[in-house]
């Protein structure tokens, strides 16, 4: 066990995580990664990096959603094999207010478009939970 700011990392469990306060990799920990992975997650970083750079440009005014989206984001981005539960963003506000759009250009400068699962709860009546599972099952 180590410590980082205040947390406690297995390393045996968890080699590869990085420390969710700090936003750093331990030098003990990074050490343990093999350089193909250390390759992948600098590529990865810098490629949220420049994601940021671009929404915060092309969308105005949303700096720190667009962090907080990013923020929630990256962990299941850098390290998709450790996560065992989907990213959901959910995003209220009024309507036309760049919700849908942000997200989607997310999704496109970070080339995940085949991970993306779209679901507007205004397009459908009836009631929520028979909404939602008819979408999931393609029962539409």
């Amino acid at each position: 066990m180590k410590k980082c700011c205040e947390m406690t990392i297995c390393v045996a469990c968890a080699p590869y995580i990085a420390c969710m306060i700090c936003n750093t990799f331990r030098k003990s920990l990074f050490m343990m990664i093999p350089d193909h992975v250390k390759a992948d997650i600098i590529a990865k970083k810098t490629r949220l990096k420049l994601a940021e750079e671009t929404l915060k440009h092309e969308f105005y005014g949303i700096d720190e959603v667009i962090t907080n989206i990013l923020t929630a984001f990256e962990q299941w981005y850098l390290f998709p094999e450790y996560t065992t539960k989907p990213v959901i963003i959910n995003l209220w506000g009024l309507t036309g207010t760049g919700k849908t759009s942000l997200i989607r250009r997310l999704v496109q400068i970070l080339e995940l478009d085949e991970l993306y699962f779209h679901m507007d709860m205004a397009e459908y009546n009836g009631s929520y939970r028979s909404s939602i599972q008819s979408m999931l099952t393609g029962d539409l």
